[in-house]
């Protein structure tokens, strides 16, 4: 009997008590995971609400290739064609049902825009990403394949820019895509005799 039996309680009602005790543990933890991606999704969309990326980006695009794919904005939907980056937390991250880290493909927050320019692929995606103290900001990756061998020739990232530096550095990008020579680096300046 007193292998049956611990400090006096039987077995069967010492794993009842101890799964009792987890499942509320796991009740609360999937509550405490809800809030946190209920505060996060709100934050996600009053950025997006009152950020103007998006328009500056196909602004830029749209006179290169009219035929450019975008994720497409639903109001009130969160886009989640982001890309885990390496030193920045994205805004959430869940599953493809919805759940927080659960599943096998996970989705970030972000948009991706690509276009071609003569075989080469251009690809531009933002990565919603949070911070400490939980304000979203978007990092900026553009992406170069060549349209030869179809590897990444290069990417570049941009991360919190305010409107004009987006502009900016995306028109310096595309430029160098165009012309194959990079605009960062000034030319050298030769004088005349």
């Amino acid at each position: 009997m007193s292998n049956n039996k611990l400090d006096g309680i039987s077995l069967d009602e010492a794993r009842k008590k101890y799964v009792a005790v987890w499942e509320k543990k796991q009740v609360l933890l999937k509550r405490k995971n809800e809030r946190q991606l209920t505060i996060a999704q709100t934050a996600t969309l009053n950025f997006l609400k009152y950020s103007r990326f998006d328009g500056i980006i196909r602004q830029i695009i749209y006179p290169l290739s009219n035929k450019f794919t975008a994720t497409k904005i639903v109001k009130g939907l969160i886009p989640l064609d982001g890309e885990f980056l390496d030193g920045h937390s994205p805004a959430f991250v869940i599953d493809d049902r919805g759940l927080m880290r659960s599943g096998t493909k996970l989705n970030v927050p972000g948009l991706k825009y690509s276009f071609y320019f003569d075989l080469d692929k251009v690809e531009i995606t933002v990565s919603l990403c949070r911070n400490q103290s939980g304000h979203v900001y978007p990092v900026f990756t553009l992406s170069h394949t060549n349209g030869l061998n179809h590897l990444i020739d290069w990417k570049a990232y941009l991360e919190n820019p305010d409107d004009d530096l987006l502009k900016e550095w995306l028109s310096a990008q595309i430029q160098k895509i165009i012309t194959g020579k990079d605009l960062t680096i000034p030319e050298p300046i030769y004088l005349a005799n």
